[in-house]
């Protein structure tokens, strides 16, 4: 839900992509990346809990919030699991921050989308907030310069 200031600038970045094929990152907001392990910048590895990432040789892109706002996205893939059974991540570029176990706030996967259509949908509440929807298809073959 996004109030009428939110709103109003989330319409217009919609409507200024729609109708090209400018594809853009959306999170998952699933919360699934939980480190296991502290983050020192400049470290090129993240210990995260399983998720079932262990034997894919997939490029993934992470998005890592700490509780005082800092955002860090990397990409990297799953390079093994340590003796706890933890899934290890090879980073591509470091994070620039640390993130100590108490710090991250959230931790998810981001896709790189495009709209599948013009389409766009918002529907406004009586209680000045408004939900937008659109129909979403991942690009499959991500630029490994597009983060």
């Amino acid at each position: 839900m996004l109030n009428r200031d939110s709103a109003y600038t989330t319409m217009s970045w919609l409507h200024s992509i729609k109708g090209r094929f400018a594809p853009f990152w959306l999170p998952t907001w699933s919360n699934d990346i939980r480190l296991v392990k502290p983050y020192k910048k400049q470290s090129r590895t993240l210990v995260i809990s399983p998720i079932g990432l262990a034997g894919s040789d997939q490029l993934m892109t992470l998005l890592l919030l700490t509780i005082d706002k800092k955002v860090g996205a990397c990409q990297g893939k799953c390079t093994g699991i340590d003796v706890h059974g933890n899934e290890v991540i090879e980073m591509i570029r470091p994070l620039t921050f640390d993130i100590s176990l108490d710090n991250q706030d959230h931790g998810c996967r981001l896709r790189y989308m495009r709209f599948d259509n013009d389409k766009l949908t918002m529907i406004h509440h009586a209680d000045q907030h408004a939900k937008f929807s659109a129909v979403v298809i991942e690009v499959p073959n991500m630029p490994k310069d597009k983060l």
